[in-house]
């Protein structure tokens, strides 16, 4: 019986949740907030990438990383407009090899990580990072 009634249920539903989708891509589409805040959770995403992948908590300079975002005081990190536009982590003790994430960074202008361990090939994905 509950599964019946779950299934009615899904048919009923169905069409208000297509247009509930469809009025969210919309709004995506034309909100410059809503994009914003879609483009700062993919960077604060590739960030904690870069932390996990690089040994951040081995790291020499690692304050607030991890907590609160990224724009409000993770070392190193500069941000304008809410956008991560640079990334300067000299001599920080980053060990091991960046991830494909980092392509998620696609206002990055500056990226620095020189002094450190880098290893392995660049990802694919900072084709992306073509204001670099």
């Amino acid at each position: 019986i509950i599964f019946s009634l779950l299934l009615r249920m899904n048919a009923f539903l169905h069409p208000f949740l297509k247009l509930t989708q469809i009025l969210l891509f919309v709004a995506v589409g034309f909100c410059p907030m809503a994009k914003s805040a879609l483009f700062q959770a993919d960077e604060r995403s590739a960030l904690e990438d870069l932390y996990k992948s690089l040994g951040g908590p081995s790291w020499v300079k690692n304050k607030d990383w991890l907590k609160n975002e990224p724009c409000s005081g993770w070392h190193g990190v500069k941000c304008m407009k809410g956008r991560i536009v640079g990334l300067r982590l000299v001599n920080n003790r980053l060990s091991g090899a960046l991830p494909q994430s980092i392509g998620a960074l696609t206002e990055l202008r500056d990226l620095t990580l020189t002094g450190n361990r880098i290893t392995g090939p660049l990802p694919s994905d900072m084709r992306h990072l073509k204001k670099l």
